[in-house]
């Protein structure tokens, strides 16, 4: 049996409080990850971060993590406008990295950090996981079999939301008192913290972008945490189109609104030729798919065009033949809308 990875974890923040760290104090995880150091700048955090999930080590910087520490590999868990810094930091040392989304704040950023993985030799990945999920897996299946012929328009929905509202940010001690200034900061909001969830679904779908446009502007010019006002530095309201390889556009959502009560979080919508495709179930914790319905199809248009010269030929009277109509009628519903 092969030894789980030794992995540090950088920012004990509102993502590790409440998702990577629970997670990976669960048994099958711990059976291939194991957390031993984290590191926040905040010291009461790290410190209190390793006695609630048992990690023997804490550290302040990362660079007194590394030379204390053995391990194969960093998780980078801070703001996004820290992900660059540590994790090149991570690389250099010669550590497999995974990042929390997005990757980095610019694509300057981003191609610095490949370039370093290369000469490095190391695993560099980033969140959120998307391609690796079965549900989307099977959904690219689908649309790459040309079943709903070839997609014309697609959505997506994720829409942003304000971090000052959530639990954790709520109470007394250094767990539950974490300031979400860095949010409205510039290479953050919605867009790159929340949307981002929607690009990879689609392009894990679709395959590659070819061209972008956008239009973005300030619904609000300030929030509020506790008794601290943050003025907003980046768009809170965005819309995106996207135009892929296949020549599917999809639109994209990045906005701190009030959220649809028709549309799921997480969902994505492709309409193609012959048929489509729509998720019908996301997991609430973690924004994967579920489960997903297809209408139509290339085998659903062959029953419906067999149906209906059945119906011609041996019901020349409609009068004559309505059972048999809406029985075939069901049929058809039945074939031509599956649900995964």
């Amino acid at each position: 049996m092969k030894q789980p990875l030794k992995a540090a974890l950088v920012g004990c923040g509102s993502i590790s409080q409440r998702g990577v760290l629970p997670h990976l104090a669960c048994s099958d995880a711990k059976s291939r990850v194991q957390v031993v150091a984290v590191v926040d700048v905040v010291a009461d955090r790290a410190r209190q971060t390793a006695e609630k999930f048992g990690v023997k080590a804490w550290f302040c910087t990362m660079e007194e993590m590394l030379a204390n520490t053995d391990l194969d590999m960093v998780l980078v868990m801070t703001p996004i406008q820290f992900h660059f810094e540590n994790a090149l930091t991570a690389i250099n040392a010669g550590k497999h990295v995974y990042v929390q989304k997005s990757m980095t704040a610019t694509l300057d950023q981003s191609n610095k950090l490949l370039a370093a993985r290369d000469k490095a030799g190391i695993n560099l990945v980033a969140a959120p996981g998307f391609d690796l999920f079965p549900t989307t897996l099977r959904m690219r299946e689908i649309v790459q079999s040309g079943l709903i012929g070839k997609i014309g328009f697609g959505y997506t929905y994720a829409w942003g939301f304000g971090h000052e509202f959530e639990t954790v940010r709520n109470g007394t001690d250094a767990l539950n008192n974490i300031n979400p200034g860095w949010y409205y900061k510039m290479g953050a909001g919605p867009l790159p913290d929340v949307t981002i969830y929607s690009l990879q679904l689609a392009t894990s779908i679709l395959g590659c972008v070819t061209k972008v446009t956008a239009l973005g502007n300030k619904i609000t010019t300030a929030r509020t945490w506790r008794d601290e006002t943050f003025q907003i530095e980046v768009d809170d309201n965005v819309v995106l189109l996207m135009e892929f390889a296949s020549g599917a556009i999809v639109t994209g959502v990045g906005a701190d609104t009030a959220g649809s009560r028709r549309n799921m979080w997480g969902s994505i919508g492709l309409y193609g030729t012959h048929g489509s495709l729509e998720i019908s179930d996301v997991d609430g914790a973690t924004g994967y798919p579920l489960k997903f319905n297809v209408f139509g199809g290339g085998l659903g248009q062959k029953v419906k065009t067999w149906a209906t010269a059945f119906i011609k030929k041996t019901c020349p009277r409609k009068s004559t033949c309505r059972a048999t109509t809406l029985r075939l009628r069901k049929v058809i519903s039945m074939l031509t809308s599956w649900n995964w």
